[in-house]
């Protein structure tokens, strides 16, 4: 038995949805909805088929380019995205509208010309804002601006049209799932940069739905929840990463465990006993505060088990204390990227990260 190659039986299927096509009428909206659907087969070939026609613009040119790499013919993608580019800054220059703006702008970003991407967007952008053009009223037309602000690095007025534009598409599920994700992604980066790490994970949370993502993206959903204080939540994620690459286990069972400590205190100080900011301590400097706090916090429970503590309430609220800038500087020390489990077991104090009991005043 023979068998065809992969590429001829994709390159058969493609002309013959291409003349099934042919043999009624094509609209740009068919095509137009598969695309934005991330259908790029199906729409390839309806936008191909109205190429043939001498029926596409600058935007549908712009897709079918895009569609031609998506599908496995990028040079033809690359000669057909150069004719794009051409037909777009004719339009744009005819004063084309928001739709000719933002595929513009793509356009002359992905031909590595940045500069020329922001012009196009400082022009589109000073058309909403003098009322030359009217506010979109659709979720993608939202997302074109918040993505034209973007391309100029306007960060706030991108994040206000972006989160307008996630809840038309929240409205409307699978129907954008590639600009919905693209919203989801800016917005945690947004959030993630301002420290607005509740945004932030919600964002990612959501585009991890049904186990998309990489162990990197869990390992960051975990952080986010820890930072924000969502103690359960962050520990079940961390068991989420373990699973991922049970053969990395180590790092997300360490820092599990160290949510379950922050759990037991219900909040984190944010200052060393030296009233040092914890956030963004440097490497050495975290390692010696670790060592000094497990070394103390062994020195009480010596004392305690000799019977040489004589106020053991005050001794237990030193060990709180001691136990909550141990496990904020920790977790620092792990959101960082610095290896906890190695450096716990070096310093002698990985039982304490395990063991709640361990923060427990010993002796009568």
């Amino acid at each position: 038995m023979q068998y065809r190659p992969i590429a001829a039986i994709a390159a058969a299927l493609l002309l013959t949805f291409a003349v099934s096509a042919a043999e009624k009428t094509i609209s740009p909206e068919e095509a137009i909805a598969l695309y934005d659907a991330g259908r790029y087969t199906e729409a390839r070939a309806m936008l191909e088929a109205l190429d043939a026609d001498g029926r596409t613009t600058g935007p549908l040119l712009y897709r079918l380019a895009f569609a031609l790499g998506r599908t496995g013919d990028a040079g033809p993608g690359k000669a057909m995205e150069s004719r794009a580019l051409k037909v777009l800054e004719e339009e744009f220059a005819a004063g084309g509208g928001l739709e000719v703006a933002f595929y513009l702008s793509n356009a002359y970003r992905n031909r590595n010309a940045p500069d020329r991407s922001v012009e196009v967007a400082q022009e589109a952008t000073r058309r909403l804002e003098s009322g030359d053009w009217n506010e979109p009223g659709t979720a993608l037309g939202k997302f074109r601006i918040g993505k034209l602000y973007a391309d100029q690095n306007r960060d706030n007025q991108a994040a206000a049209w972006y989160s307008k534009a996630l809840t038309g598409f929240e409205a409307q599920p699978g129907r954008f799932p590639s600009y919905e994700n693209w919203v989801r992604r800016y917005l945690y980066q947004s959030a993630s940069n301002r420290g607005d790490w509740k945004t932030a994970g919600e964002m990612l949370q959501a585009n991890l739905e049904g186990g998309r993502g990489t162990r990197d993206d869990f390992d960051s959903l975990a952080i986010l929840l820890s930072r924000s204080g969502q103690w359960d939540e962050a520990a079940e994620a961390w068991r989420k990463v373990e699973q991922v690459d049970p053969s990395q286990a180590n790092r997300p069972r360490y820092c599990r465990q160290l949510t379950i400590r922050a759990r037991e205190l219900g909040s984190l100080p944010v200052e060393s006993l030296d009233g040092e900011p914890i956030a963004g301590l440097d490497k050495g400097r975290m390692e010696v505060i670790l060592k000094e706090l497990a070394d103390r916090a062994v020195e009480i429970q010596i004392e305690a088990t000799a019977g040489n503590i004589a106020n053991r309430d005050e001794a237990q609220a030193e060990l709180n204390r001691i136990k909550g800038v141990f496990v904020a500087v920790a977790l620092e020390y792990a959101y960082q990227g610095h290896p906890i489990r190695e450096t716990a077991f070096q310093g002698g104090y990985a039982p304490m990260i395990f063991h709640g009991s361990r923060w427990n005043l010993q002796g009568a």
